[in-house]
Parts: structure tokens; C-alpha cells; sequence
């Protein structure tokens, strides 16, 4: 996992902060293009809370670099050498929100937060962590630890599988967007919480959770794996 960002800032002398601004659009495109097929500009400017046009400054910097593919009608996508880059950032911000939420006992939102801050620290601190928390296999969210690459599903979709009257079972919350999981956080979305889907309409489900009922947009649905209660 021995990969360096230095190369494409050697020229300029800047300093490693911007290296995390890289590693932040890497991980941010590599987290919608597992769950889309592609980064929309628009959708990283929403997750990084930045403008497009900056959004598409960096990303034709990235491109420069040989890290991602970007087409302005189509979106972005990562590279092998990006997609590297990229998956090592998301492995440690996974280990660390496991770290957060198992040792430290924070709430899975907070955990996500903060392992944002923790997921660029050294390697050597980040395998260390990984050991106490226990090498676990899923983050706090059911998304692989150990095989980032391979997908395997843990449940269906809910805006696909959703029927009046059916209780579910959360097991996995694809993407890890912040902004989603803040919303998530707010409803009481979360692993291995049950969920009775009340009605179906065209672009929402209702949804009876512990903290009340609630209006789910189908966008939202389409990010969370269920099982049958």
C-alpha cells in the first residue's frame, strides 16, 4: 500500500494539506463511481461543499496527473493508478470510523466525521489502529474492510424491494456521503436497525423508524441494503 502523492505537487513545493485536498476528491469520485458508475461534478461540488467550478478546476488537475478521466458531459472517473490511491484512503477512513465507534464508543455519524481527520494519517498509525480494533471486516456502515473491490451484496435495494407493510432489516449504507448520513443520522437510519415501510409513492417511501415516521426520496433509498426483519 506503498503509494506517494508527492510526485504531483513536487513542481509547485506546496504543502501536504493539499495532498489531503487530493485525497479527499480521490476518495470522494471513488465513492460515487462505486455506487453511480461515475462522479458527477455536481455531486462531488454537494459532498466536498465546494463549487463546481472548483470541482472541475481540481478534477482537470487530477486528469493532468493521470489519475482520473474526466468527460464534462458524462462525469469523472477514476484511473487504476487514482482507483489505488483511492481505495487506500477509503481502507483507512473505514478502519478508523470501526475504531471510533468500537474502542472510543461514538455514535456512527460522529465516528464517520472524525475518521474524515484520521483517514490521512501515517500508515504505520493507521495498521496500528487497525489491530485494536480488532482487524474487523465491515465499517460501521456493512461496507468491506478487507476486499474493497469486491461487492458482494448483503441485502436489496430498498427503493428496488420496498412493499407496504414489510418490515426490514438495515445492513449495509452504500457510499458513506456525508451529507446522506447526516440526514440518516437524524432519522435513525443505521445498521442493523428495522424499518416498516408504510407506502410507496413514485419518488418517496414512507417509512415508520424509531424516530417517527418518515418521507424517504427514493435517491436516499437507493444508497441502503435491507433484508426481510
Amino acid at each position: 500500500m506503498e503509494i506517494n502523492l508527492r510526485y504531483i505537487l513536487a513542481s509547485s513545493g506546496r504543502r501536504t494539506c493539499e495532498e489531503n485536498v487530493l485525497q479527499d476528491y480521490l476518495s470522494t469520485i471513488y465513492r460515487l463511481e462505486s455506487v453511480y458508475g461515475v462522479a458527477k461534478t455536481s455531486k462531488i461540488a454537494e459532498e466536498l461543499n465546494v463549487t463546481p467550478a472548483t470541482v472541475t478546476k481540481m478534477v482537470r488537475k487530477l486528469e493532468k496527473a493521470g489519475l482520473v478521466r474526466y468527460d464534462k458531459y458524462k462525469g469523472t472517473n477514476l484511473t487504476d493508478h487514482g482507483r489505488k490511491i483511492a481505495m487506500k484512503v477509503v481502507w483507512k477512513h473505514r478502519v478508523c470510523e470501526c475504531f471510533l465507534r468500537d474502542i472510543l464508543k461514538m455514535d456512527m455519524y460522529r465516528a464517520h466525521i472524525y475518521a474524515h481527520a484520521m483517514e490521512h494519517l501515517p500508515d504505520e498509525i493507521v495498521l496500528r489502529i487497525y489491530e485494536i480494533a480488532g482487524k474487523p471486516l465491515y465499517c460501521p456502515h456493512g461496507n468491506p474492510i478487507v476486499d474493497l473491490e469486491k461487492h458482494v451484496r448483503r441485502g436489496e435495494i430498498l427503493a428496488r424491494c420496498a412493499r407496504p407493510g414489510e418490515e426490514y432489516k438495515i445492513v449495509r449504507i452504500l457510499g458513506e456521503f456525508s451529507k446522506v448520513l447526516k440526514i440518516f443520522h437524524k432519522w435513525g437510519i443505521d445498521i442493523n436497525k428495522t424499518i416498516r415501510v408504510l407506502e410507496v409513492r413514485n419518488s418517496r417511501i414512507i417509512t415508520e423508524t424509531e424516530n417517527g415516521n418518515i418521507e424517504m426520496p427514493k435517491e436516499h433509498a437507493e444508497l441502503i441494503e435491507v433484508e426481510v426483519a
